[in-house]
C-alpha cells in the first residue's frame, strides 16, 4: 500500500506544465526511462529483500519455538520496516506518510490479537504483537533486517 500512495502523491511536475510541455511524457512512451536491464535491478533487490526478511526471522528462532502468527507477525513487521526505509531513501519528503503507515501496521496487529478470540480459531493470536514487541529479539530483529535489506541500496 506505501508504494501506490507515494506514487499518487509523489509529483514532479504540476498539471498545466505537463499539459504545455506534452514531450516531458515521451521518455515514458518511448521506454527509455524504465529499461529491462533496470527491471532486473529491482527484481534482483525485490529477491534480496525478501531473502532478508525471511532468514533474518528464522534465524531469530533457531533453537526457540516459534508460532505461526508470531514468525507471520515477524515477517510482516519487517517487510513493511523494509519497504518503508527503501522508499524513504527514494522520496525523503513523504516521511510522515510511512510513519502512519508504521502505526497503522502496529495497530492494526494490536487490535486484530485483541479482537480474535480463541473460541474463534484453534490458533488464535492473542497478544501475539503485544509479546513480540515486548522482547529486544523482536526489535534487534527488525533493525537487522531493515538495515541488511536496504543496504545494496
Amino acid at each position: 500500500l506505501q508504494p501506490i500512495v507515494v506514487g499518487v502523491v509523489d509529483q514532479d511536475r504540476s498539471a498545466a506544465e505537463l499539459l504545455q510541455n506534452p514531450s516531458l511524457y515521451s521518455p515514458g512512451r518511448k521506454g527509455t526511462k524504465y529499461t529491462y536491464s533496470l527491471f532486473a535491478i529491482n527484481v534482483i533487490d525485490g529477491i534480496w529483500q525478501a531473502a532478508v526478511v525471511y532468514f533474518v526471522t528464522h534465524l531469530t528462532f533457531i533453537g526457540y519455538e516459534c508460532g505461526m502468527w508470531t514468525l507471520g507477525f515477524y515477517i510482516s513487521t519487517g517487510m513493511m520496516l523494509a519497504n518503508a526505509a527503501h522508499l524513504t531513501l527514494e522520496t525523503i519528503p513523504i516521511v510522515v506518510i510511512f510513519v502512519f503507515f508504521i502505526f497503522l501496521h502496529f495497530g492494526y496487529f494490536v487490535l486484530y490479537g485483541i479482537a480474535v478470540q480463541p473460541v474463534w480459531i484453534y490458533d488464535a493470536p492473542v497478544d501475539v504483537p503485544l509479546d513480540a514487541m515486548m522482547t529486544a529479539d523482536f526489535w534487534l530483529a527488525m533493525v537487522i533486517t531493515t538495515v541488511i535489506a536496504v543496504l545494496p541500496r
